[in-house]
């Protein structure tokens, strides 16, 4: 009797024995299933590229290679094309403004800024009528003369000679009341005496001073009508197209935190518009990278749940983790066969690329 239940529970307990020491049973699951403590190191995870919204000279730059920024920090500053008033005058502007495209303006209006000259008076003359004598048959570019009306007393004026060639010449009026069309007189005296004549002219209106340029439209700093004086700055460029949003910024900053893995751009350097000047992987890109065991990559996929600790920064704690991907090629032979894994972290904290980690995988 005691001898049949005996075979009975052989009977029993036998089949369970066998179905352990299959593959995929139990007891094998639970070897596999072994803890892993793996050595990692954060690495930078996918860049996000940075471009040069305008193109110019480099003014100054701020983080280099490696550094940590914050949203909005300022990469670097874009220096200007400044535009200057060429005389004394009066603004007039047509369709200039912050965001404009300078080459359109140029091209459609024949200027940026006209500027109207304070003076608007010039005299094209000749020496046919002048004193004959050697002096007053050479007219001189920058010498002062002095005209007067041939018909009407009383209308005068001082100028100054700006061009000469040959016999002809202009005179830039400073001043005087001489209307335009009137015929003068131009003398080197201020006295109007005969000696001194340097031939005939006729009055006519100045050309305006007109700017034009290419880029876009940075800054203006005058308005229309604005009395201006020679040399004061009128309009500011940039390279380049505008921007669909019409706004013209001069620093070009970090679009996320992160850390610079390439700056590009140096103070005195000269950038294109959609040049690439840096690349940037924010904090979120970064990963833990370890080696699996070939012996242990069948165990773990991706999406698995591990936990990652930095190793030289205890107050970090325990990071939870995700096993992110785990790449199909092999590093190293024999038995240093492993497969590299990415591991997303889940943390806050203000990480660095090449810390030191330690992965565990349950």
């Amino acid at each position: 009797m005691n001898r049949n239940r005996y075979l009975a529970s052989l009977m029993i307990v036998l089949p369970l024995l066998l179905a352990l020491a299959k593959p995929g049973g139990a007891l094998c699951e639970s070897t596999a299933k072994r803890k892993l403590s793996l050595s990692g190191t954060v690495v930078a995870g996918q860049a996000v590229p940075v471009f040069a919204a305008y193109g110019g000279r480099v003014e100054s730059s701020g983080s280099g290679r490696g550094a940590y920024v914050a949203e909005g920090d300022m990469l670097y500053t874009l220096g200007v094309t400044t535009l200057y008033s060429p005389i004394d005058g009066t603004v007039g502007l047509v369709g200039a403004a912050p965001g404009a495209d300078a080459s359109y303006i140029s091209s459609r209006y024949g200027a940026l800024a006209a500027i109207e000259p304070g003076t608007p008076i010039t005299i094209s003359a000749d020496t046919t009528n002048a004193y004959n004598s050697p002096s007053t048959l050479a007219v001189h570019v920058g010498e002062t003369v002095y005209a007067a009306s041939r018909n009407t007393s009383g209308i005068s004026g001082t100028g100054v000679v700006v061009s000469a060639d040959g016999k002809k010449y202009t005179v830039e009026m400073r001043d005087g009341n001489i209307p335009v069309g009137e015929g003068v007189a131009v003398f080197r005296d201020a006295s109007r005496s005969t000696d001194s004549k340097l031939g005939n002219g006729t009055a006519s209106r100045a050309a305006n001073a007109l700017l034009t340029g290419e880029g876009t439209i940075a800054a203006v700093h005058v308005a229309q009508g604005q009395q201006v004086s020679r040399g004061d700055p009128l309009i500011d460029l940039v390279g380049g197209k505008p921007s669909a949003a019409g706004e013209v910024s001069l620093d070009a900053v970090a679009p996320y935190a992160g850390i610079l893995t390439e700056a590009l751009a140096s103070a005195g350097d000269t950038v294109q518009q959609g040049q690439l000047i840096a690349r940037l992987c924010p904090q979120e890109s970064l990963r833990v990278s370890v080696l699996i065991p070939e012996a242990d990559v069948q165990h773990v996929s991706a999406g698995d749940i591990v936990t990652v600790e930095i190793d030289n920064l205890p107050a970090f704690g325990t990071i939870s983790a995700t096993v992110e991907s785990i790449s199909g090629m092999a590093s190293g032979t024999g038995e240093d066969t492993a497969y590299e894994a990415l591991i997303e972290l889940d943390t806050a904290h203000q990480l660095r690329i090449g810390l030191r980690a330690t992965v565990m995988i349950n």
